[in-house]
């Protein structure tokens, strides 16, 4: 098994622009209407509410995990008592922000507090040539399947709410846009978003892809990409590729 190691800060804070989901931010969510978060670019074709399903264990999601990472050792692969571990210093770091409007602040916020007895869940983070381009695939596996539908419902909400925002740290302003994209996978629910963010030392576009099927939440988020719609299709290739391996 490949070493379990902690995040790198600039590849979390790329993450974090990309709007890595995970469990934060239901205030924001809850400020949209069921209807209102229909206005996002997604791809359903059931309704998973109360859907039965299995919670993947730990020892299942790292053998995934193993198998994305393959032999390339500059994959890092982060597993629950790692992130556990760094809650405390993601919280430290979101206090240091300032989060324009405030309303906003929740998505910025995402994942400081996960409920991890509800929930097994472990990443994978696959360094890019630069500091601002990555890929990260997170898989969260819930107990309860409405959770992780009520997870998928925070992308509509971040477009209807908050399709711009800025984050503030340490004087340093970074303003980011965001908007619904096509994407379509071999889950029953897929939802994307394109985000591109300016600060000082330039800008930057990163794409989040979720997908769920039944219990599992399914996150692939592209950071520095170049071309939305390349970058899409790799998501919507990563995100299958999962779901097959969920599927052995």
């Amino acid at each position: 098994m490949k070493k379990r190691t902690l995040l790198p800060l600039t590849l979390a804070a790329a993450f974090a622009l990309a709007g890595c989901s995970g469990g934060g931010g239901d205030e924001a969510a809850k400020s949209s209407s069921p209807a209102e978060q229909t206005a996002s670019s997604s791809s359903t074709t059931t309704d998973l509410k109360g859907a039965a399903g299995s919670q993947l264990t730990a020892l299942q999601l790292a053998e995934i995990a193993d198998e994305l990472a393959g032999d390339d050792k500059n994959v890092i692969i982060i597993d629950e008592e790692t992130i556990a571990a760094q809650l405390p210093l993601i919280k430290k770091q979101n206090k240091a922000l300032k989060t324009e409007p405030e309303r906003c602040a929740p998505f910025v916020e995402n994942g400081q507090d996960l409920d991890l007895d509800a929930i097994n869940t472990i990443n994978v983070a696959i360094p890019g040539a630069t500091a601002t381009e990555a890929i990260g695939i997170q898989i969260v596996s819930y107990l309860d399947v409405s959770k992780a539908s009520a997870e998928m419902d925070k992308s509509p909400a971040l477009l209807k709410t908050c399709p711009e925002f800025s984050i503030t740290e340490q004087g340093t302003k970074a303003e980011i846009k965001s908007s619904g994209i096509a994407a379509k996978t071999n889950a029953p629910r897929t939802e994307a978003v394109k985000m591109t963010t300016t600060a000082p030392t330039g800008e930057f576009s990163s794409v989040q892809l979720s997908a769920q099927k039944e219990n599992n939440l399914i996150v692939v988020s592209l950071v520095g990409v170049k071309d939305a719609k390349s970058d899409v299709a790799k998501a919507e290739e990563l995100t299958n590729k999962v779901l097959g391996l969920l599927n052995k």
